[in-house]
């Protein structure tokens, strides 16, 4: 096996609605331990930013069908590739719902003081995955 990350960006459709964050935060948190997989989502009701973690091939199927879910658009793969430890193990799927910090994270990771993770880098994205959800713990 391995070990795999994967973070991805995309944009809210039309077809989504705010129920919906909460059936794929349930969803996530039934499948994802069965599946070997964990991560970080963030979304500020336009634009998701999210983080996977686990066994390449779960990994693959898990962003296929991403990609094809109609509530996501231009999804674009930020950064792909095999890991040695897993940052965010201890979450099936931790969600970091759109607040102040993730507007002041924005400016630190990105050229922008707006959340939006298409102007981030591979890098400032996982840096700044890892930073929200470790300031969201406390």
């Amino acid at each position: 096996m391995y070990l795999t990350r994967l973070i991805y960006a995309s944009s809210q459709t039309e077809q989504f609605s705010q129920n919906d964050i909460e059936a794929m935060m349930a969803a996530a948190q039934a499948n994802n331990p069965r599946l070997g997989l964990s991560g970080v989502l963030c979304f500020n009701r336009k634009f998701f930013l999210q983080c996977l973690e686990g066994p390449r091939e779960q990994v693959n199927l898990m962003y296929n069908k991403i990609v094809a879910d109609p509530r996501h658009r231009h999804v674009t793969l930020v950064a792909y590739g095999e890991v040695d430890e897993r940052y965010f193990g201890q979450w099936a799927m931790k969600y970091v719902p759109d607040n102040q910090q993730i507007q002041a994270l924005a400016f630190r990771f990105s050229d922008s003081d707006d959340f939006n993770p298409y102007r981030m880098t591979a890098a400032s994205a996982l840096a700044f995955l890892r930073t929200l959800a470790a300031d969201s713990e406390t």
